[in-house]
């Protein structure tokens, strides 16, 4: 009976321990590797730091929780644990691996199934608190995790070879097998993604269009990810199979892919984007948390031009991040070209700070040009630092494109590749 009662209580244990087990991977790999910009002990960036910090108390509050068999302790640490789910994949360390969003989404399962088990620990423990939490924690978590990990699960092993899809996700499934030497591939964020505008307004769709006029076999495949950075842009070229060459790719470059300094705005802005890329169901939610992160548009254009600033936090370990992106990009872009690769620049609508914004463009594009690419730097095409660029806002607190804004970036590219070619 002794030995039964030990097997029972060691599986107890495991069921218990498991979403621990499973949060230990991506912490490790947060803790082994050093942050893109650190500044703390000249290894981890402040959000890295503070989330091993919390990742080390929450283990340590775990453990308290099994020697003095607490069951609301427990109830706290599974919640915990749930939470600090959710901001991981903004490490740089993490984000650009396939397997770490779906292994997220499935301990935020799993912790809701414990928690239903640790609603029955607190009731025999006599912790009517505890108990309630747990129960109301596991309803919360159950139903979006399971969404999460089966729409994750899908993307992983689901739809015809070749197709790529991501966490956030490109606008329409594309099979990057069938690409040919008529094909551009245009990588970026939101903008690419066509934020604010219907799938036929955006700027791969028209671009498209002018393109299939002289060359009907012509296709823009548009990569773009809502929130994506240059870590993404990475990681989308690299899905890119190198042969056969397609005729270009198209890098879009906004303002905001400069490395960001360590600020709490900053880190707030990233954290909010950071939640869609586990969780489906977090995605739902996020544009109204980066509203309530981010109220004003202007603020928003503030936080960003001051990136850009030569004076500012780690400025020089930011830069030379850009530039060492740009040169993986244009590696990557150009084993892939039949013709020589082009980084778009595009500007911030805002009708102010103008000459800061046409200096930080200048900046941008010289490092795209030592790269390699051809540069097509749209700063003044859209009057950045006037009135006359909020007239191509999607919306009045949207520095998106609107349809016409859309329309005049496709005029801009597909004029930059009428007889340019690569440069021996």
């Amino acid at each position: 009976m002794e030995k039964d009662a030990g097997k029972t209580g060691a599986a107890m244990l495991l069921v218990v321990a498991s979403p621990f087990i499973l949060f230990l991977y991506p912490t490790i790999l947060v803790l082994g590797e050093p942050s893109q910009v650190p500044v703390i002990a000249h290894r981890y960036s402040y959000g890295a730091a503070a989330f091993l910090l919390l990742a080390a108390l929450l283990y340590a509050i775990f453990a308290l929780a099994l020697l003095r068999r607490s069951g609301t302790l427990l109830v706290i640490c599974l919640i915990a644990l749930a939470v600090l789910t959710f901001p991981l994949p903004a490490s740089n360390v993490i984000s650009a691996g396939a397997a770490i969003p779906l292994l997220l989404a499935a301990t935020r399962l799993l912790t809701a199934i414990v928690l239903a088990v640790a609603a029955g620990i607190c009731v025999r423990g006599r912790q009517p608190g505890g108990a309630l939490a747990a129960v109301a924690g596991a309803a919360l978590l159950f139903v979006p995790s399971a969404i999460d990990t089966g729409y994750l699960l899908w993307q992983a092993k689901g739809g015809p070879a070749g197709t790529i899809s991501v966490t956030v996700g490109y606008r329409v499934p594309y099979d990057l097998g069938k690409l040919n030497g008529h094909d551009i591939v245009l990588v970026g964020d939101s903008f690419v993604w066509g934020q604010g505008v219907d799938i036929r307004e955006r700027v791969g769709d028209v671009l498209q269009a002018d393109l299939q006029r002289r060359d009907p076999a012509a296709r823009v495949y548009s990569l773009g990810m809502i929130g994506a950075g240059l870590n993404d842009y990475v990681k989308a070229l690299s899905e890119v199979p190198p042969a056969p060459k397609i005729r270009r790719v198209i890098v879009s470059f906004y303002q905001n892919d400069m490395p960001p300094r360590d600020t709490l705005g900053g880190w707030m802005e990233r954290l909010s984007l950071a939640l869609g890329r586990s969780s489906v169901s977090a995605r739902m939610v996020l544009d109204i948390a980066r509203l309530s992160l981010a109220p004003t548009v202007d603020g928003y254009i503030d936080l960003v031009l001051g990136d850009f600033d030569q004076q500012g936090a780690a400025f020089p370990a930011r830069w030379r991040l850009l530039v060492e992106s740009f040169d993986t990009l244009y590696r990557l872009a150009a084993e892939r070209s039949l013709e020589q690769p082009i980084l778009a620049i595009v500007p911030m609508l805002t009708a102010a700070e103008g000459e800061r914004w046409r200096d930080a463009h200048r900046r941008v594009a010289a490092v795209a040009a030592a790269a390699g690419f051809a540069v097509v730097d749209l700063y003044e095409d859209y009057g950045t630092g006037t009135a006359a660029a909020l007239r191509y806002r999607v919306a009045a607190n949207d520095p998106h494109f609107d349809v016409a804004g859309n329309q005049l970036f496709a005029q801009k590219l597909a004029a930059a590749m009428i007889g340019r070619t690569r440069e021996p």
